[in-house]
C-alpha cells in the first residue's frame, strides 16, 4: 500500500505574528516520504505538509465519480505535480514529477482515499496542537 510518511512537524520558519494564510501553509513543514511497499517514490526535507494536507483534503472531498488527477500546486515549488495521484486504466497511482518514470502500483480510489485521509487528519491534528489555532478554514471545501 502507498504510505505518506512524515517526520515531526516544525514551525521554525513561521513568523510568530503570522497573519497570512499562505505563510501558515508554507511554513508548517516536515520531512516527507512517499512509499509503496517499502520503495521510496519521493522524499523531501522540510516539505510544506500543511499545504499538501489542505490540497489533498480538497481533492478527496470531490465526488469520486468526477474526481480528476491530483497535481500538487504549491507556493513552495515552481513545478506543479511534486506529488501526483493519477488515474490509469487499472486504477490510481502515486508519483512525483521529480521521479517521472517511478509510480506506485495501481490502487483503488478507496485505498488511496484511506491513506490521504489518514495523512490529512494527522497533519491537521499535530499542526493545530503546535500552533494552538483551529485550522478548520484550511480544510473546508472551497
Amino acid at each position: 500500500m502507498v504510505r505518506i510518511r512524515r517526520g515531526k512537524i516544525t514551525t521554525a520558519d513561521l513568523n510568530t505574528e503570522w497573519s497570512a494564510r499562505g505563510e501558515l501553509l508554507v511554513h508548517v513543514e516536515a520531512d516527507i516520504s512517499i512509499l509503496d511497499a517499502g520503495q521510496e517514490l519521493y522524499s523531501e526535507i522540510l516539505f510544506p505538509v500543511l499545504e499538501l494536507a489542505s490540497g489533498l483534503h480538497d481533492w478527496v472531498s470531490a465526488d469520486s465519480s468526477r474526481r480528476s488527477n491530483f497535481e500538487f500546486e504549491s507556493m513552495s515549488f515552481e513545478e506543479v505535480g511534486v506529488v501526483r495521484i493519477v488515474k490509469f486504466d487499472s486504477g490510481w497511482r502515486v508519483g512525483s514529477i521529480y521521479q517521472p518514470g517511478l509510480w506506485s502500483k495501481s490502487y483503488s480510489l478507496d485505498d488511496i482515499d484511506f491513506e490521504v485521509l489518514r495523512f490529512t487528519r494527522e497533519v491537521r491534528a499535530e499542526a493545530e496542537s503546535m500552533i494552538g489555532v483551529d485550522l478548520s478554514a484550511l480544510f473546508e471545501n472551497r
